[in-house]
C-alpha cells in the first residue's frame, strides 16, 4: 500500500458538537500524522469525510458504563454499533498504522489490539490511569468498583496486546506502573508554544472540565486565597460555578497557550484518580507559568521540581499568596521544560 493512512481510535467526544477538532487529542493527533490519510473514531462525532480525514462516530454516550447500558438496552444503539464494527474491521485492515488512545474500554475492544495482525502495527497511547485497589478502599462505591473491575480487564488486554507486539506510549510515570507495561515511552501530546513570561501577566486561570471543580474541596479553599476570580475555561455546564471563579467559555486547542499568556499562575488542583500528566501543565510550562497542584494529583511526583510550583495545602491566605509571587526563583526553568517538551512527540 503506498498511500500512509492512519487508523485512531479514540474513546472521546468533541469538545463541541459537530467540530471533531474542539477535541485537544484529535488536535494533536492531526498536526503529528500530517501527510497521512487519517480515519478518526469518536463518540458523537457524526459521521462526515472530508480530504484526507474521515469521521466514524460511535453512538453517542457519556461514558463507558452509558455505553454498555445502551448495548444492553436499546436496539438502535446496538444497530448503530454494529454498523460501526463493520466500518472499523474494513479501516483496520485497510490502514498502514493504528492509533489506539486508551485505557477506555470500547475503544479497545473495537481496536481488537490482542490480535497479533493488528498489534504489529499498532501504537497504544495510555492517557490516563485505572482506578487502583488502594483507592477503591479509600473511596468506595459500587461505581467505583465497576471502575477498578474495568480497569483489571483493561490491563489484562493491554498487556496480551503488548506481547502480541503492540509499541506502548504512557502520559505520566504512574500511568505506566499501574498498567505495569514494561517497555512504553513517556509521551504528553501538546504543541509547545514559547510565549515569554513577564511582570505584566497576572490572574489565575483554570482549564479542565467544569465537572472537575465540582466535590474540589482543596479547589474551592484554595481560591479563597486568590486576590480576586479564579477565570475557568473548560467544556461542561456553567450554571452551578462557585464564588470566586469565573467560567470563560471554551478555548479551542490551538488558542489554549495564546489564551493562558496572558496569566500569571495555572492553577491545577485535581482530585481524580485517572489523571496522567494534564497537557496545559505542559503548556504553562512552556510559558514559565507560575503552577499550583495539591500534594495528593497523581502527578506530583513528575512537577515536584518545577521551580515554579506552588503546593496549595502551604497556603493559608491571600497575604501569604502574594508575597510568594513576589518572590520569583533565580532558578533557570530550562532543563526542566527541555525535559518536559522532549515528551511531545512533535518534537521528537
Amino acid at each position: 500500500m503506498n498511500e500512509k493512512k492512519v487508523l485512531i481510535i479514540l474513546g472521546e467526544a468533541p469538545f463541541v458538537k459537530g467540530d471533531a477538532t474542539s477535541n485537544p487529542s484529535v488536535s494533536w493527533l492531526k498536526e503529528y500524522f500530517n501527510g497521512y490519510k487519517m480515519s478518526l473514531i469518536m463518540r458523537g462525532a457524526g459521521d462526515s469525510e472530508q480530504e484526507n480525514q474521515k469521521i466514524i462516530s460511535l453512538p453517542e454516550s457519556k461514558n463507558t458504563l452509558s455505553m454498555i447500558k445502551g448495548l444492553l438496552f436499546s436496539n438502535s444503539h446496538r444497530e448503530d454499533f454494529g454498523r460501526v464494527q463493520k466500518v472499523i474491521r474494513q479501516e483496520k485492515n485497510q490502514s498502514s498504522l493504528i492509533w489506539l488512545r486508551a485505557p477506555s474500554l470500547i475503544p479497545l475492544l473495537l481496536s481488537t489490539c490482542w490480535k497479533k495482525k493488528y498489534a504489529e502495527k499498532m501504537y497504544i497511547h495510555i492517557c490516563a490511569n485505572r482506578l487502583t485497589w488502594a483507592f477503591l478502599k479509600r473511596n468506595f462505591t459500587v461505581a467505583n468498583l465497576f471502575k477498578f473491575l474495568n480497569g483489571k480487564l483493561t490491563t489484562l488486554i493491554l498487556k496480551k496486546a503488548e506481547r502480541s507486539g503492540a509499541k506502548f506510549f504512557h502520559t505520566g510515570n504512574q500511568v505506566q506502573e499501574a498498567f505495569n507495561i514494561k517497555d512504553s515511552t513517556y509521551l504528553i501530546d501538546y504543541l509547545p508554544k514559547h510565549y515569554p513570561y513577564n511582570k505584566q501577566r497576572e490572574g489565575f486561570v483554570f482549564l479542565g472540565r467544569t465537572s472537575k471543580i465540582q466535590g474540589n474541596a482543596e479547589l474551592s479553599r484554595f481560591v479563597k486565597c486568590i486576590p480576586g476570580e479564579l477565570n475557568l475555561y473548560g467544556p461542561g455546564e456553567s450554571n452551578a460555578i462557585p464564588n470566586g471563579i469565573s467560567y470563560q467559555g471554551i478555548v479551542a486547542p490551538e488558542l489554549v497557550a495564546k489564551e493562558i499568556s496572558q496569566y500569571a499562575v495555572l492553577v491545577c488542583i485535581t482530585h481524580e484518580y485517572y489523571e496522567g500528566f494534564p497537557r496545559v501543565l505542559a503548556e504553562s510550562i512552556s510559558q514559565d507559568m507560575w503552577v499550583v497542584v495539591n500534594r495528593s494529583c497523581t502527578f506530583f511526583a513528575d512537577i515536584k521540581y518545577y521551580p515554579y510550583l506552588i503546593i496549595s495545602e502551604d497556603i493559608a491566605n491571600v497575604h501569604q499568596l502574594e508575597s510568594l509571587l513576589q518572590k520569583r526563583p533565580m532558578q533557570s526553568n530550562n532543563d526542566f521544560k527541555q525535559n518536559i517538551e522532549d515528551k511531545s512527540l512533535i518534537n521528537g
